[in-house]
C-alpha cells in the first residue's frame, strides 16, 4: 500500500496544486481583465488628457496673442507722450485765450472810438440843427418884415394914387 499511498499522496498533491493553479488562473484572468480595464481607462485618460492639452494650447495661444496686442497697445500709449501733448494743448489754449482777450480789448476800444465818433457826430448835427433853426427864425423874421414893408408900401401906394 505504500505505492498506492504514494500515488494517492501524489495525486492529492497534484490536486492541491491544480486547485492552486485554478485559483492562480482565475487570478490571472482577473488580473488580465483588470489590466484591460486599466489599459482602456489609460487610453480614455490619454484621449481626455490630449483634448485638454489641445484646449490649453489654444488658450495659451489666445493668451499670447492678447498679451502681444496689449504690449503693442502699451507701446503705442507710451509713444503718445500725454504730458507733452497736454502741455502743447495747454499752450494752445493759453494762446487762444490771450488772442481772444486781445480781440476783446480791440473790440472794446473800437466800440468806444465808434461811440465817441457817433456822439461827436450827434453833437455836430445838433449844433448845425440849432444853427439852422436860428437862421430859419431869422429868415422868418426877415420875411415877416419884408411882407410888412410890402403891405405898407402897397397900402401907401394905394392910398396915394
Amino acid at each position: 500500500m505504500d505505492i498506492k499511498q504514494d500515488v494517492k499522496n501524489t495525486l492529492d498533491a497534484i490536486d492541491t496544486e491544480l486547485t492552486k493553479l485554478k485559483t492562480a488562473v482565475g487570478h490571472i484572468a482577473e488580473a488580465k481583465d483588470a489590466a484591460k480595464s486599466v489599459t482602456d481607462s489609460v487610453g480614455h485618460l490619454h484621449k481626455v488628457y490630449t483634448e485638454h492639452i489641445d484646449v490649453m494650447r489654444s488658450v495659451n495661444d489666445s493668451y499670447t496673442e492678447q498679451a502681444e496686442k496689449a504690449e503693442d497697445l502699451t507701446e503705442r500709449i507710451d509713444k503718445v507722450n500725454f504730458p507733452e501733448r497736454l502741455d502743447k494743448v495747454d499752450i494752445s489754449v493759453s494762446s487762444i485765450n490771450q488772442a481772444l482777450q486781445n480781440v476783446q480789448a480791440r473790440l472794446e476800444s473800437a466800440t468806444q472810438g465808434l461811440k465817441e465818433t457817433v456822439q461827436d457826430g450827434n453833437r455836430k448835427v445838433l449844433s448845425e440843427m440849432s444853427d439852422q433853426t436860428k437862421l430859419l427864425k431869422q429868415v422868418r423874421l426877415l420875411l415877416f418884415f419884408l411882407v410888412a414893408i410890402a403891405v405898407a408900401t402897397g397900402w401907401f401906394l394905394w392910398h396915394k394914387f
